[in-house]
């Protein structure tokens, strides 16, 4: 898959940046200090933050040694992992330059090597906005109560609860992909989705709604509402609406 890390070939100049890039990612997130730090420099945010026109899965191709990355997958990683300064992209890319050449050399020597740039980044599907929720009136709730009890696990908020997954499910449809699909875009398992559009699993992590929200593409205030639909069936808002799914 695109969105993995795969082995790297030493021998090639390719293989080599792509080691040192890998060096650059994992010293940034030692001196992050915090889960949060980390979080803040992973590859989802270098993708999607910053002045810089790049993707996901080139930032991988570039950790994998399957492309040169980009100049500006590159400056988007170089401004994340090592530091915002003009020097320091500076510097990186003249080391990109001579594993261009190095690259170049190397075709020339063997014609049946192909020097493989890095694609133009795909535009972005566009967002998926979901409905605002309808209250769920109390035959519904009781409904659902019912139809999902037997795990013997009990949310504080069994509406948001209920409507999580309802939101989740819908943008999945809208979707038209599999779970399989997002599982691997949102660098999930398979589990944890299945799971997390389940109204008898528990409530999904912040981490994976976010993940979710990202490979289903849904914008940002349909986002922020299922983190805060998390929030409540995680944490409830009075002891009457808790209930057992």
């Amino acid at each position: 898959m695109a969105n993995r890390r795969r082995p790297v070939d030493a021998s090639t100049p390719l293989g080599r940046f792509a080691l040192k890039l890998r060096e650059l990612q994992e010293d940034a997130i030692a001196r992050a200090g915090s889960s949060d730090a980390a979080r803040a420099i992973s590859i989802d945010k270098v993708a999607t933050q910053g002045p810089w026109r790049t993707s996901r899965p080139s930032i991988f191709a570039a950790l994998n040694g399957s492309r040169l990355p980009s100049h500006d997958t590159l400056c988007a990683i170089v401004s994340a992992w090592d530091e915002d300064s003009h020097e320091a992209r500076q510097k990186w890319l003249k080391l990109r330059s001579a594993v261009e050449a190095e690259m170049i050399t190397t075709r020339q020597a063997s014609p049946e090597a192909e020097l493989q740039p890095e694609p133009e980044p795909e535009p972005e599907p566009e967002l998926i906005r979901l409905p605002d929720p309808q209250p769920l009136d109390e035959a519904t709730r009781s409904a659902g109560d019912s139809e999902f009890r037997g795990s013997g696990y009990v949310v504080p908020d069994v509406t948001s609860h209920i409507e999580l997954k309802r939101a989740l499910a819908d943008a999945l449809e809208k979707s038209g992909k599999t779970t399989a699909k997002i599982a691997a875009e949102a660098d999930l398992g398979h589990t944890t989705v299945t799971q997390a559009i389940d109204p008898g699993a528990a409530p999904p992590s912040e981490r994976t709604v976010e993940a979710l929200a990202w490979a289903l593409r849904v914008d940002r205030d349909t986002r922020s509402r299922l983190q805060l639909l998390r929030q409540l069936a995680t944490i409830g808002h009075g002891k009457q609406n808790t209930g057992r799914i």
